[in-house]
């Protein structure tokens, strides 16, 4: 008899045994974290894959490119950048034969398929005519505002000359009427009370021709259309002195000023025969950015 009531205090034992592992069975399945004391997160709540190339995005999750995953519910797919079909070797705009790109950003493709970052630009990506490369606009470089160069010189073209390295010694005109120079240094205008030519002629006669070349190219970084008048070449006379003749194009000027810079954006030479200039070509970037440059002043 003692031995049949101990079997059956086992047996109603197991039997509230049973379901009970059932209920705690099914609760299993709610959020882990809902027991957790305030300020702690269960460890199985708050993992996350990182594996690259799996997962599941969850509950409002993004998924990228490359993690070969698929989004959530709610989730967001973004796709990588990616050459067009049409798109040929060279340099693009996002958005310009690149889906999915940043439009600020210049990509290179191989021809269709992935695009990789070539450059992210700061002043913002330039879309070039059919068959040229895309490129970064180009900014001004930072300049220190110091007192006035000489006498006819825009503030800020005064600033310029200095951080491309020319000093005072090395400007041989600004407003002036030199018979060669037909008007095109007559005053331009005023700032800040000061009377400016937007034409300013450099003396290069300590420099060689390839110096001068490097000079007209920063020259032009800094927001010069910048001409080599090198004596029997390039139509200037062979009579004339040898110099730089640079304008500088953020500021109002007149209009064989503005004749002259259309001339260097197209590649001739700002003199009346509008022939080819051949000693120097600025590269698309720079002429992209002289043209914007020029037509913020020059509307």
């Amino acid at each position: 008899m003692h031995l049949h009531r101990t079997a059956s205090r086992s047996v109603r034992t197991l039997a509230l045994a049973i379901p009970l592992a059932l209920v705690a069975l099914a609760c299993s399945g709610e959020d882990s974290t809902a027991g957790a004391l305030p300020g702690t997160t269960s460890d199985t709540a708050t993992s996350t894959s990182h594996a690259s190339g799996g997962g599941f995005g969850g509950q409002g999750g993004t998924t990228t490119a490359g993690s070969g995953g698929a989004g959530g519910a709610g989730g967001t797919f973004t796709p990588p950048p990616s050459c067009d079909d049409d798109a040929k070797t060279g340099d693009y705009c996002g958005g310009d034969q690149v889906s999915n790109g940043d439009p600020n950003t210049l990509y290179r493709c191989e021809g269709p398929g992935a695009a990789t970052v070539k450059e992210v630009c700061a002043h913002g990506c330039v879309v070039a005519p059919p068959g040229n490369d895309d490129f970064c606009s180009l900014g001004l470089p930072e300049c220190p505002d110091k007192p006035l160069l000489k006498y006819g010189l825009a503030p800020e073209a005064s600033d310029r000359l200095r951080c491309v390295g020319i000093t005072a010694d090395k400007v041989t005109q600004t407003i002036g009427s030199a018979p060669a120079s037909a008007g095109t240094h007559a005053k331009d205008g005023t700032i800040d009370g000061v009377d400016y030519s937007a034409a300013t002629d450099l003396s290069v006669k300590t420099l060689t021709n390839a110096q001068v070349k490097v000079l007209v190219d920063d020259l032009a970084t800094h927001g010069f259309a910048a001409f080599f008048r090198d004596p029997g070449k390039d139509g200037w006379p062979s009579t004339e002195a040898r110099h730089i003749h640079a304008i500088f194009v953020g500021v109002p000027m007149k209009d064989s000023l503005k004749a002259q810079v259309k001339d260097w954006l197209e590649g001739l030479n700002g003199l009346k025969s509008h022939a080819p200039y051949t000693f120097y070509q600025a590269s698309p970037a720079q002429k992209a950015f002289i043209e914007e440059l020029f037509k913020k002043a020059n509307p």
